[in-house]
């Protein structure tokens, strides 16, 4: 049970730094 909740916490967090870095990747180009 802990293992499962530690596993979709970690997709949720790795799901969130990658809408994060790729906000800033798109904020980026806009910017070039």
């Amino acid at each position: 049970m802990t293992v499962s909740w530690d596993k979709k916490h970690m997709k949720s967090t790795i799901v969130a730094c990658a809408n994060s870095s790729h906000e800033i990747l798109r904020n980026m180009y806009l910017l070039l």
